[in-house]
């Protein structure tokens, strides 16, 4: 991602704030009483995460599914909007959808997507197709949109009608092995918060 480009507005989201040097505008748009209250507070992912989201100050956005008093920055995220904007299509099966839906709608030229990689897994395989659509949304509309090459977004593995066989180099063996690598990994972690789930709901 170029951070040192000063021309590019960078869009980000999540918890992503651990890791991103400048940010111009926050997208946290997940329902807030499930995201906050229903994750155990040892969850890495959720936490301190509410914490970081109330001490940002007013000026940068930080888009979300209303405007919290205790969110200074918080703003809601215009739904309807975006949904008359597209012809009330419902069809947005991630938070990188409404961003991309958002970014056409205020005119931007150019769009480009970092870190979406949206490789393997059920939920990122359920939300690939969306964020393709809206990119073919952008493109037929004449914009820019640039997707690194690690991407599997805007890619397949052959042309049709052209080719009979995947091409090598669209999703490396090595790259997908990687994955499966990390999300094992995940799998792990994400087993053992279930399991102090369980433990809560037997206590309760």
């Amino acid at each position: 991602t170029p951070y040192g480009d000063d021309s590019i507005e960078v869009w980000a989201l999540n918890e992503l704030y651990q890791y991103v040097p400048r940010w111009d505008r926050w997208f946290e748009i997940h329902d807030r009483k499930l995201f906050f209250e229903c994750f155990s507070p040892d969850n890495p992912r959720t936490a301190g995460h509410l914490e970081w989201l109330k001490s940002q100050p007013q000026g940068k956005p930080i888009y979300m599914a209303e405007q919290y008093d205790d969110i200074p920055a918080s703003v809601a995220f215009p739904f309807d909007a975006m949904m008359e904007r597209y012809g009330n299509i419902r069809y947005y099966t991630s938070s990188i959808a409404y961003m991309l839906a958002l970014a056409i709608a205020e005119g931007f030229g150019e769009i480009h997507v970092y870190g979406v990689d949206m490789m393997m897994d059920d939920e990122y395989a359920f939300q690939r197709s969306c964020c393709d659509f809206f990119l073919g949304v952008a493109l037929g509309m004449g914009r820019k949109v640039f997707v690194p090459w690690q991407s599997a977004l805007l890619k397949g593995g052959f042309l049709y009608g052209r080719e009979t066989d995947p091409v090598e180099g669209v999703l490396t063996e090595s790259m997908l092995g990687n994955r499966i690598g990390a999300y094992q990994q995940q799998h792990a972690q994400k087993m053992g918060e279930a399991n102090q789930l369980a433990g809560a709901i037997q206590e309760l």
